[in-house]
């Protein structure tokens, strides 16, 4: 009986992805990340798709300061993040102008094994357009070009408005 209590059923993670992605969704943002800290403070299993999902909820409230606590929670429960982690946060940041921090989690990204993609690249210009950062901005251009990842029409829109 106490097996079946720690180990996290699958049941549960699924309704609680689903009600985390319907409040998201519905732009409950408040209410999603207040459903995350309630699990994390009550040291219920979470998987990266829920912190994912609070990922989500953060961007849309803008609150980059609590994506940064949720990346930090994440990370202290031994969870690997992925593609969807590192791009919803560098789109958090993209949102709220921290250009260091979004070419900081490029960068980390590609320690961590995982490529950089297009919309990775654009999100971190796009933070360096709003930091008015021209000379990083060009930077991300040419790490794009190095890597052989098409510039499309938001990487130099973004790049040029820096």
């Amino acid at each position: 009986m106490q097996t079946r209590m720690a180990m996290p059923s699958r049941k549960h993670l699924l309704a609680t992805t689903s009600k985390l992605s319907a409040f998201v969704r519905d732009r409950r943002w408040r209410e999603a990340l207040h459903l995350a800290n309630t699990m994390q403070q009550a040291r219920e299993p979470m998987d990266v798709r829920i912190f994912n999902i609070a990922l989500n909820a953060c961007k849309a409230g803008f609150q980059w300061a609590l994506a940064l606590d949720v990346f930090g929670a994440m990370r202290q429960r031994s969870l690997s993040p992925d593609h969807i982690t590192y791009g919803t946060l560098i789109s958090v940041c993209e949102r709220t102008a921290l250009w260091t921090t979004a070419l900081d989690l490029v960068c980390e990204m590609s320690q961590q094994g995982l490529s950089p993609n297009v919309i990775s690249y654009n999100s971190s210009i796009s933070a360096c357009e709003k930091g008015a950062q021209w000379a990083s901005a060009i930077n991300m251009l040419s790490e794009m070009e190095s890597l052989s990842l098409s510039m499309d029409v938001i990487s130099l829109n973004a790049a040029i408005s820096a």
